[in-house]
Order: C-alpha cells, then sequence, then structure tokens
C-alpha cells in the first residue's frame, strides 16, 4: 500500500511548538487555561493564533487575509497540514477559552474530554465551521487538520 505524506506524519511526529511563544516558567499562584503540546505547557492570556512556523510574517497573501504579525503558537509542519494562520484561541472575559478555524484548508476538530477515553474516539472529533467560535472545557483535545478517514495530523489538550 502507498503511504503519501500525510499518511508518514500522521502520528503528530511534525508537530512542534515554539517554546518562546508564549508565557513560560515557574507560575505558584491559580492555574491559568493552558494548551499542553508534546508534554510542554503554555498559558494562555487574552488571544493566540496557533499556526504553522513560517518565516518573514506578514507576507502578501498574510496581510490580504487580515494578519499583520505571525502567529503567537508556532507548529513546525514540515508537509505544510497545518495553515499559516490555522486557529484563534480567545480567552473570555469569564476565564472561558474558545477556539475558532480561521478558514484553514484541513480545519479544526474536537474532542470532548467526555469521549475521550472511548474506543475509536476518531469517529467523535466534531469538525468546526470556519469562523465560528468553540467554547473549551477541561481536557478538550483539539485537532489541527483533521480528516475523518485518517484521523487528526496533529493535536494538543486544553486544560484548566
Amino acid at each position: 500500500m502507498q503511504r503519501n505524506a500525510y499518511d508518514k506524519a500522521f502520528p503528530g511526529t511534525a508537530s512542534m511548538i515554539s517554546k518562546a511563544s508564549l508565557s513560560q516558567g515557574a507560575y505558584n499562584g491559580p492555574q491559568r487555561p493552558r494548551v499542553l503540546v508534546e508534554g510542554w505547557q503554555y498559558p494562555l492570556m487574552g488571544s493566540a493564533v496557533i499556526g504553522r512556523a513560517h518565516v518573514g510574517c506578514p507576507f502578501e497573501d498574510c496581510r490580504k487575509k487580515g494578519f499583520w504579525a505571525g502567529p503567537q503558537i508556532l507548529i513546525v509542519d514540515n508537509y505544510r497540514y497545518i495553515g499559516k494562520h490555522h486557529a484563534r484561541l480567545v480567552i473570555g472575559s469569564h476565564g472561558t477559552c474558545w477556539i475558532e478555524d480561521l478558514n484553514s484548508l484541513n480545519g479544526t476538530a474536537v474532542l470532548r474530554a467526555s469521549r475521550a477515553g472511548q474506543t475509536q474516539p476518531y469517529f467523535h472529533f466534531q469538525k468546526l465551521p470556519p469562523r465560528v467560535g468553540y467554547m473549551l472545557v477541561n481536557g478538550d483535545l483539539v485537532a489541527l487538520a483533521f480528516s475523518p478517514h485518517r484521523g487528526p495530523y496533529v493535536t494538543f489538550s486544553y486544560h484548566t
């Protein structure tokens, strides 16, 4: 069976996050909303765009889409399944976290924490419509570039 680049990268080996992209370090106060990517914890404050690492943003095509700065959370994706500006995380006034797909080509999907332990969880991912906010809850798993047939390409989890 012939495997394409998506299949080869499927386990998430193409994902890495820029360790300098969000505030880090020892924080002894109440837990802030945060995302966990490949064992690293990144506290969220305000809003953050997550996307593929690319040099020289804003490119002309980025400016045409309304992006004047690069993403704050960088994913290294040599296969280019993750958009340059794939999704936005926003912390609301009451501490709620919302995710919005920014018209990415391969989409964004969420697996509710209540379903994460079930068998064949790929069938339970909910693909998000573009430009519509979706509230995350503690333990949700977010997939960047999701296919119902192949599953998630890169994932991260949200925690409060």
